[in-house]
């Protein structure tokens, strides 16, 4: 017989015992003997497990009791936790601990899920140190830089775990072993022993986010966490296998308790997996490298977002993971840059792109396909009327201001133009030209961190995926869609005063360029310059008249900052300044990171972000910094 829960288990098999329980301690508490007509009804309010070891558990179990008051004549509630030392495999056996009364239901422990199927509940901290555990479990305290890739094989024979060849269905990516097993219509002697692990060649989690590595970290994860869980499961409907799909079901509050409890192991397997094979200080010193080792490499369009896909792509190799595997883990390690690379939409790949790191909140996306984008306009108008309006395009994969600053055309070899997307300005700037939405996944009620639905979004979104609706609203970093319009319409016609400045500046050597900026661009005098910029009033007046010549790049940066300019004016003032900076230099891409991504904040913010870098410096020298304006004040 099959039960949907542990509840149902315990009270079918062991009702006769709960009662004489309960009859033994009201006898004792009351000094008078109760009958078994003195209980008139026992119901199991909750059922939760505590692992002691592999097979042994605390079982308590929470009852409401109705007992007859002779005396009195009238029913009295009892509300009574029973806790019991139980060995669960082969069958449940167990001893006697204690049992507790309580004034109401609501005083009773935590009835949930977890609790009831011994799954261990945890959060993000939690799984990230588990993940860490299982290195530390063989004396391996951190993987080191050369040996990153998970050493299974080690792993698998220190806890006598063994991989075996079975023919899986096209829909699990593994399967794991707690049990000795008989193959069914296969010769007697093939007899498959607990801990042992099957591999789908063909098949891995989310298609494009597994590998065999991937698939052996998740069932490592179930035989170290899970091994409680499956000797209950094997109680209650003689299964002791568990099939893991490719592709999670949706989880729902529908399922029953026992099916709740599988989606959740899973869920835990994957999860943990991830961070298994991926341990997070290893995985930052790795991606870190990779990033610095990418700024070396000559890019094809977007400086910044190629250097991150390169640093992804670099990282997965290292690990022996798929790219979307290592995009997903650098996202929840905090490197958010990762979500503009390996750009997977029905089945297409894009381009990378990049954005400033504090744009996107969480779960909010630039992504949307193009069935989803029409479900949202059929809810949003407004949004329809952009699109229509043609002020806004869609481009497969982001919803782009329709300007040729962001937007260029796509032509094929015979120069037919196929469809447009954006320009390399309109690549390292998506946050200043595209919209944001918001999504929720289909698992939000137990997927608190947002693993599957960030897995999807990142995999491949499409209709079918795991998130249930996307959204445009109002948030810190975003407007509505009214607003948003407004905003790009600013930034047009922002764009067309550059394009002007730049038309008038075009013949203009450095001294006069410095003096334009500060008079008709930033509109200050040249005190409120020395001010801003941490540079002496004399010394701007020497720039400006033409006296001062070679000029270091740090007064360049003070201009810069000081001037408040965009990225294209700081990068002329630089240029005529006599300094080019170059992405390959540590200390130049310091630099270039600040007017890519810090125009508009103040001197003490860029001197801050210097020095937390400290790029391009020697061992124990630091990098040249821009003015220090108390210095100067000294």
């Amino acid at each position: 017989m099959k039960y949907d829960n542990f509840k149902s288990y315990i009270k079918e098999n062991y009702s006769g015992y709960l009662i004489n329980q309960v009859k033994k301690f009201l006898s004792n508490k009351n000094g008078s003997l109760v009958l078994d007509e003195d209980i008139e009804k026992l119901e199991i309010e909750s059922v939760g497990c505590v692992p002691i070891r592999a097979n042994n558990v605390d079982i308590y179990i929470c009852m409401l009791v109705d007992v007859r008051n002779n005396k009195a004549d009238r029913l009295e509630a009892k509300y009574l936790a029973l806790l019991l030392n139980a060995d669960i495999k082969p069958e449940l056996t167990f001893e006697y601990v204690d049992m507790k009364e309580y004034k109401t239901a609501e005083a009773f422990p935590q009835g949930t899920v977890f609790q009831e199927f011994a799954i261990p509940q945890m959060e993000e901290e939690d799984m990230e140190e588990l993940a860490e555990d299982l290195w530390k479990y063989l004396g391996i305290i951190e993987p080191s830089y050369d040996s990153c890739k998970l050493p299974y094989r080690t792993l698998l024979r220190g806890w006598e775990m063994q991989i075996a060849e079975i023919e899986l269905p096209d829909n699990i990516m593994g399967r794991m072993y707690f049990e000795k097993y008989k193959m069914d219509n296969v010769d007697k002697e093939k007899i498959i022993n607990p801990g042992t692990v099957v591999l789908n060649d063909k098949c891995f989690f989310l298609e494009t986010m597994g590998n065999d590595i991937l698939t052996i970290a998740h069932e490592i994860v179930h035989w170290m966490a899970h091994r409680s869980f499956v000797a209950i499961l094997n109680l209650l409907t003689g299964k002791s296998v568990l099939n893991c799909d490719s592709k999670p079901k949706k989880y729902s509050e529908n399922l029953s308790d026992i099916d709740k409890a599988i989606w959740i192991a899973e869920w835990q397997a994957n999860t943990i997996g991830m961070k298994f094979a991926m341990p997070r200080n290893l995985f930052r010193k790795i991606l870190e490298n990779k990033y610095q080792k990418a700024l070396n490499i000559p890019s094809k369009h977007s400086w910044k977002a190629d250097v991150w896909e390169k640093a992804i792509g670099e990282t997965a190799r290292v690990f022996g993971v798929p790219k979307l595997a290592a995009k997903q883990r650098a996202v929840e390690l905090g490197f958010t840059e990762a979500l503009g690379t390996w750009i997977y939409i029905n089945k297409c790949y894009h381009f990378p792109f990049s954005f400033k790191r504090k744009v996107i909140e969480r779960k909010q996306t630039f992504l949307i396909d193009k069935k989803n984008l029409e479900k949202l306009c059929n809810q949003n108008q407004h949004l329809k009327e952009l699109l229509e309006s043609e002020e806004f395009i869609y481009l497969g994969y982001v919803v782009c201001c329709n300007d040729n600053m962001y937007v260029e055309e796509v032509r094929d070899e015979n120069n037919n133009v196929t469809g447009y997307d954006l320009t390399d300005y309109g690549r390292d700037h998506v946050d200043e030209c595209c919209l944001i939405f918001g999504w929720e996944s289909s698992f939000e009620l137990m997927d608190r961190n947002d693993f599957y639905g960030q897995c999807y979004l990142n995999r491949d979104v499409s209709e079918d995926d795991y998130l249930m609706f996307y959204n445009y609203g109002e948030n810190k970093n975003n407007q509505t869609l009214e607003e948003k319009q407004d905003e790009y319409m600013k930034v047009r016609k922002q764009r067309r005063t550059n394009n002007k400045i730049m038309d008038e500046i075009e013949t203009k050597d450095f001294p006069e360029l410095l003096k334009y900026l500060r008079e008709e661009v930033a509109h200050i005098t040249i005190e409120e310059l020395a001010a801003r910029s941490g540079l002496s009033s004399t010394t701007i007046k020497n720039y400006q008249s033409g006296k001062r010549k070679n000029i270091k790049p740090s007064n360049l940066m003070g201009l810069c900052v000081g001037l408040g300019i965009k990225e294209e004016l700081c990068l002329l003032l630089l240029r005529e300044g006599g300094v080019f900076l170059n992405d390959k230099r540590e200390k130049d891409w310091c630099y270039l990171d600040l007017i890519h991504n810090h125009t508009g904040e103040t001197l003490e913010d860029w001197r801050e972000l210097i020095e937390a870098w400290n790029l391009g410096a020697k061992e124990g020298q630091k990098v040249e910094n821009v003015p220090d304006p108390e210095k100067n004040k000294k």
